[in-house]
């Protein structure tokens, strides 16, 4: 079980092979204003007053962006889910985000002054994401390859890196794990931003840490330099240095040429600028940086975050859709990810329904040799303020042609998940699913069943 995930990176240093690198506010002033004037009340309204003596009066309903700071928070959970552990893992750091955003945001600072949670929801979602990244990331895969995963942190460089006790087996695992770090800050981004367009929203401190987490793919390849005979020494630098790009394309150039494995896992290959699917596959890496950068849902609920949150100090917000009337409503999300042996990119359309949330993908898989297609569709059942929701997820998608592997495969995934509460405090969550050998953001790489399971905790509801 990966609990606590934030506590096993600053627990283990050494040297090790370094793999990669709305509460409406006090109306005071309004009151003042009010003092000592008189509103002079004619007879007739007196008399009316007096047949209905028990008639109080009404107070003015909050506007929506202005709901209370402390109300509208989600359950934390703690759980298990088969390696690499990315979603559940995610999830349970998000719950930490949400924790420390309710203790510091319930200060009386921070109901008068909204705009103060920036100063700590930030900074920390910042660090989570680098927690995702490395234990849920490259922890995560190496774990599912038996290497036990270490952490550490480089004080001098303020960065974070992930080793192993036992080398790589294969090629292969070393691709995988180069890759596994944005993996799993993209999978918890995709998550957290599809519960933004739920009917009811999301708790909103949960977006800088969803934020970090989208962008952690487009930083990582806008510094990687480009492979070839002007910049390469820097690429070099920055492969031995373990950059997490160039060491996921310098393995998959040895894996098409069978190279050295002890020789990649510790980072002197000799890297050949003069191939062309090098540079090609860099090209492909840019394109998806970029794409996964121009994501409508993430600029929108930015704004919401900004204006509701910041600005109004909303608990809860929703992300912005074309409204087409009885509570139903459109958005798009952009996504991508580095396959151990092609590059894939998403195009998400979300729908929103009185009661639950569904989406549609379209993804392509670019090997730098060949193209192809994959597609997919969700459903989740979440009225909004029920504690029970019910999910199910079916992916289809054909392997491109690859100069690492030969000829693709075609492959499925099927996955199902509900959530249900047990008693006014807790809740269960509970998910299963089967899918075929081959990569699936997140899931294991061989062909079978995963599970997860975990408890839910509302210590203020």
């Amino acid at each position: 079980m990966q609990i606590a995930v934030a506590i096993a990176l600053v627990a283990q240093l050494g040297s090790l092979p370094v793999i990669a690198g709305t509460g409406s506010r006090p109306l005071l002033a309004q009151a003042r204003d009010q003092v000592d004037r008189v509103t002079p009340v004619s007879r007739d309204t007196v008399a009316a007053r007096q047949d209905k003596p028990d008639q109080a009066p009404t107070a003015p309903a909050p506007a929506p962006d202005k709901q209370d700071r402390n109300t509208g928070f989600d359950p934390y959970l703690a759980g298990w889910s088969s390696e690499p552990t990315m979603e559940y893992g995610g999830l349970m750091l998000a719950s930490v985000q949400r924790v420390s955003s309710r203790l510091l945001g319930g200060s009386a600072a921070g109901r008068e002054h909204p705009g103060l949670a920036a100063a700590w929801e930030i900074p920390f979602a910042q660090f989570l994401s680098i927690v995702t990244h490395e234990v849920d990331g490259h922890g995560g895969r190496g774990r599912e390859f038996d290497l036990q995963p270490r952490y550490g942190l480089d004080i001098l460089r303020m960065t974070a890196y992930t080793g192993t006790l036992k080398p790589p087996k294969s090629r292969d695992e070393i691709i995988s794990i180069s890759g596994a770090g944005t993996e799993a800050d993209t999978v918890l981004a995709n998550r957290l931003l599809a519960d933004f367009a739920r009917p009811g929203g999301a708790e909103a401190s949960t977006f800088a840490l969803a934020a970090f987490a989208k962008l952690d793919l487009t930083l990582y390849v806008s510094i990687t330099a480009e492979p070839n005979s002007v910049t390469g020494p820097d690429f070099l630098t920055q492969f031995h240095e373990g950059n997490d790009i160039a060491n996921y394309l310098v393995a998959r150039q040895a894996q098409r040429r069978n190279g050295s494995l002890d020789d990649l896992w510790n980072q002197v290959s000799v890297v050949d600028f003069d191939d062309p699917l090098l540079k090609k596959n860099y090209d492909a890496a840019r394109v998806a940086a970029l794409w996964n950068a121009l994501d409508p849902m993430l600029i929108a609920t930015g704004i919401q975050y900004a204006r509701q949150h910041l600005g109004g100090g909303a608990a809860r917000i929703q992300v912005p859709m074309l409204e087409l009337g009885g509570g139903v409503g459109l958005t798009a999300g952009t996504r991508a990810f580095l396959a151990p042996s092609y590059v894939t990119r998403y195009a998400d359309v979300y729908a929103r329904v009185p009661f639950g949330i569904g989406s549609v993908y379209v993804r392509d898989l670019d090997s730098s040799v060949a193209r192809t297609w994959g597609w997919g569709a969700s459903f989740t059942v979440a009225p909004a303020g029920s504690r029970v929701s019910a999910n199910v997820t079916g992916e289809r998608w054909d392997e491109p042609r690859s100069d690492e592997y030969g000829e693709g495969r075609r492959g499925w995934n099927v996955c199902g998940e509900v959530q249900v509460p047990i008693g006014p405090r807790f809740g269960f969550r509970l998910t299963v699913g089967r899918k075929t050998a081959g990569f699936v953001p997140g899931r294991p790489v061989p062909e079978g069943t995963y599970a997860g399971v975990g408890v839910l905790f509302s210590p203020w509801k």
